[in-house]
This record gives C-alpha cells, sequence and structure tokens, in this order.
C-alpha cells in the first residue's frame, strides 16, 4: 500500500508500507479521522489528537520498506548554486562586485563558488561576469546610440579607455569598430531586402 503524505525532492513522492503493518495504521487513520472531526477544543482533546499524529507517524516510520531515490527528482545542489549566482549576477554584473561579494550573498565561500562554477560552466567567476558585460555593451553598441563612454558606465566600468581595453580583450574589437560593423551589416541585410 501506498501513501502520498510525505514528499522529499530526491526520494519517489510516496512510501511503501508492509502489508502486515497495514491494518493498524488504517485503524490509526480512521481514530485520527474522527478525533479531528470533534468540534472540541480543549486541551485534553488537542492531546488525544497529537497523541494519535505520533503513534501515526511513528507506526509509519517504523512500518516503512526503504523507499527508492528517484534518479530524475536528484536535487544537485551545484546546479542551484549556479542558478543563483546568474541571477545575482543578472542584478548586479554592472556593479563593481568581488568574488567575496557575490558568494557572501549566496551563503558560500570564495572557494566553494570558484570551483563549483569552474566544474559546471568550464569558467571561473570572472569570465562569467566577463561575457555578461560584454553581452550587454554589444547590445548597447548595437541597439543604441549611447555614448562609448555611457556604455562603459552602464556595464560598470568608470573609464572608457579601461572599457576600450576590456572591450577589446574579450572581443577582439574596439567598441567604435563593433558599433560600425554591425551598422554595416544591418545596411547590407536591409539592401539584400530591398533587391
Amino acid at each position: 500500500m501506498k501513501y502520498n503524505l510525505l514528499d522529499k525532492s530526491y526520494l519517489k513522492p510516496h512510501f511503501q508500507i508492509e502489508e502486515s503493518a497495514i491494518p493498524d495504521i488504517e485503524l490509526l487513520f480512521s481514530k485520527l479521522k474522527q478525533e479531528s472531526s470533534r468540534p472540541s477544543t480543549s486541551f485534553e482533546h488537542q492531546k488525544v489528537h497529537l497523541l494519535l499524529l505520533q503513534l501515526l507517524l511513528i507506526a509509519i516510520n517504523r512500518y516503512t520498506v526503504d523507499a527508492e531515490v528517484d534518479p530524475e527528482r536528484v536535487w544537485d545542489l551545484n546546479d542551484d548554486l549556479v542558478g543563483r549566482f546568474r541571477k545575482l549576477l543578472e542584478l548586479h554584473f554592472h556593479e563593481k562586485w568581488t568574488l567575496y561579494r557575490y558568494a557572501s550573498e549566496l551563503s558560500v565561500s570564495e572557494a566553494q563558488l570558484y570551483k563549483v562554477l569552474k566544474n559546471k560552466t568550464g569558467k571561473t567567476p570572472n569570465q562569467i561576469v566577463a561575457e555578461r558585460r560584454i553581452v550587454e555593451a554589444k547590445r548597447l553598441l548595437a541597439y543604441t546610440c549611447k555614448t562609448i563612454s555611457k556604455i562603459a558606465y552602464a556595464i560598470g566600468m568608470m573609464d572608457q579607455s579601461n572599457f576600450h581595453k576590456y572591450f577589446l580583450k574579450h572581443t577582439g574589437m574596439t567598441p567604435s569598430g563593433y558599433r560600425k560593423k554591425v551598422h554595416a551589416n544591418r545596411l547590407s541585410d536591409e539592401d539584400s531586402a530591398i533587391t
């Protein structure tokens, strides 16, 4: 017999009761249901209710067949940490957050955050932050008329020359060169669509 009372993310959402124990457990369920339906709120009533519930849980624990782990539902804490890091990054990539700050906000050590990100993504935290900043810079260069210095500021860099070097290092192009290339490609796409 299976009861769907306990749901742990790593176990199948039911537990198996030994056949010989089913009549006793059903009796306890019945008594608990009967006691719960009574309108009394006295201390004695609550005490009886609590004792029946405790007896039921003890019986379930005693007569439960070992649960199987459901591999499709195993929750990977490391995947969760990567997801939480990415959410935090979305909110703060434009700020000058250090690895220590991200780790602190996630309640893990810097070493643990570094190790998990490197193992799960193949990239260091700094590489992930840089990628996000570059994506935002490319988006702003391609789809806005903001100046290079305003784009630098928007991704957390206070100096246009540092942004120039940063962008060149990560893309192989200067910010203005990237903007010209994107606009030239857009114009050629429009020309080919017309003909």
